[in-house]
């Protein structure tokens, strides 16, 4: 493969993932490459997204999404509640 920098640059950040190594992230991202329309394009979208509305509970550190509360904390709440009136 020619030394392209946005491909080089790809690799070295998929490589940085658990249990990926340079050899495996070049494989995914030739796969990308080849199948840009049903992959690349959809990821792109979706991880654009996740950056956009997940983050990380304050009270309590669960991944949740922007758009709606903590569902940890909200069952957790819950069952407070339910263990106070009952």
């Amino acid at each position: 493969m020619q030394n392209i920098s946005e491909i080089e640059e790809l690799i070295k950040l998929i490589s940085k993932l658990p249990g990926l190594g340079p050899k495996s992230a070049k494989r995914i991202v030739l796969k990308l490459i080849n199948n840009r329309d049903e992959l690349v394009k959809p990821m792109a979208s979706t991880l654009a997204q996740v950056y956009k509305n997940v983050t990380r509970c304050n009270s309590c550190g669960s991944l949740k999404s922007n758009l709606n509360g903590c569902v940890n904390c909200e069952s957790l709440k819950e069952k407070y509640t339910k263990d106070l009136c009952c």
